[in-house]
């Protein structure tokens, strides 16, 4: 019975023009690659090679059952190297979900370099407010969310937390712009953009201005710092808001400060606990974190 085997011995033979080729391609001795044409020609019942000078060359039946092999292990090649792919998490579909903060630079960024690392991998990202990226990943909805934290459902598991401080967007033009960094006290009676009451920011912010006794002049609210920094700089007033949207004011031409006492702006990665921590989950994990670390050091670090 014809085998798989001897048509692969077959094909090297053809490939490198010798048996001892042949058996150093296939990792086997240069016997078993005789014994495999010997019983391939004997199956086929005709001559497979005929040898000239000391090299083998393939007949004419054996040039034409080489076509068809070839056909045959472009496919096993191509299945070979999706395998490897796999192994290595080159392909694929990667679903993720994200708050909006992350979205207007840094993760699109990330991204990017994950394509750049790894082309034949899909990548879909959609973009919700944090307890609804908590809940796509606990009913398997998406592969990885990136969340404001606290953040809690069933089901969802925070593999990794990180921290940074929220900051002071003035427009351009403003008269605080002269100072260094805002403090609580610099807000009183100033016009305000508040995000909207029950976001995780405000009420962090609302605790700082009770504590020092602060009441700005509150002109909008909005749950979207987005939506803050565009209300900035039309002059509605100044906000506080995530480092990483400020990022994307300062470019718009706005002016950015450290604001004290610090608000924290935490955040981190959630998986569903229930899905195998995949390659392709991991793999997009360390593309993350390796782009974290320069972005922190190139936006925040002063």
């Amino acid at each position: 019975m014809m085998t798989f085997r001897a048509l692969e011995a077959f094909r090297a033979i053809v490939l490198t023009g010798s048996v001892t080729n042949a058996a150093s391609m296939l990792h086997i001795s240069q016997p078993a690659v005789t014994r495999l044409i010997r019983d391939l020609e004997a199956d086929l019942q005709f001559p497979l090679f005929h040898r000239r000078k000391g090299r083998l060359f393939a007949t004419s039946e054996g040039l034409a059952l080489f076509e068809e092999v070839s056909r045959s292990f472009v496919g096993l090649d191509r299945i070979a190297q999706v395998a490897n792919h796999i192994r290595q998490s080159r392909v694929g579909h990667l679903q993720l979900a994200t708050m909006p903060a992350l979205i207007n630079g840094f993760l699109p960024r990330v991204v990017n370099q994950f394509n750049i690392e790894r082309p034949e991998v899909f990548v879909s990202m959609q973009v919700n407010r944090t307890q609804t990226v908590a809940g796509m990943v606990a009913s398997q909805q998406c592969d990885l969310g990136f969340v404001a934290l606290p953040a809690k459902a069933p089901g969802i598991d925070l593999v990794r937390q990180y921290h940074a401080q929220c900051v002071c967007i003035l427009p351009p033009d403003h008269a605080l712009t002269a100072l260094h960094s805002i403090t609580a006290a610099d807000l009183e009676d100033q016009p305000f953009v508040a995000l909207s009451q029950g976001t995780l920011t405000r009420l962090k912010v609302d605790a700082v201005l009770q504590t020092a006794a602060v009441t700005p002049n509150i002109k909008m609210e909005t749950p979207l710092s987005l939506a803050a920094v565009n209300l900035v700089m039309e002059g509605m007033g100044i906000s506080i808001i995530d480092p990483f949207t400020a990022i994307h004011h300062s470019r718009l031409g706005g002016a950015v400060r450290p604001f004290l006492p610090t608000v924290a702006f935490e955040y981190g990665v959630i998986f569903n606990d229930h899905a195998p921590a995949s390659g392709l989950k991991q793999a997009f994990l360390q593309t993350f974190e390796a782009l974290l670390k320069q972005y922190t050091e190139e936006h925040f670090c002063h």
